[in-house]
């Protein structure tokens, strides 16, 4: 894979407000799992982006997390490994 593979997601506006008290809006299914809390990036691939984040909405149809622009220092943070990952 090449960096353009990859996006660095982040809350839009909407899952700030969403991530309150608890600190991170958490997203999961059978084989993943995402915490991304304010203010912080996470590294996915294209693929990721376009079939679970850019999906994830609100109650009222608001997108929760959007592409953010490439930052020094990005980490994959709030993921946790799964399948072929684990080693």
């Amino acid at each position: 894979m090449t960096s353009s593979d990859f996006v660095n997601v982040k809350l839009s506006a909407r899952g700030t407000e969403a991530a309150g008290e608890k600190g991170c809006v958490r997203i999961h299914g059978g084989t993943y799992e995402f915490c991304v809390k304010p203010g912080e990036t996470l590294r996915v691939t294209r693929g990721e982006f376009a079939v679970i984040f850019q999906r994830a909405t609100d109650g009222e149809g608001k997108e929760l997390f959007e592409e953010a622009a490439e930052a020094a220092g990005e980490a994959a943070a709030g993921r946790k490994k799964t399948g072929s990952e684990r080693s």
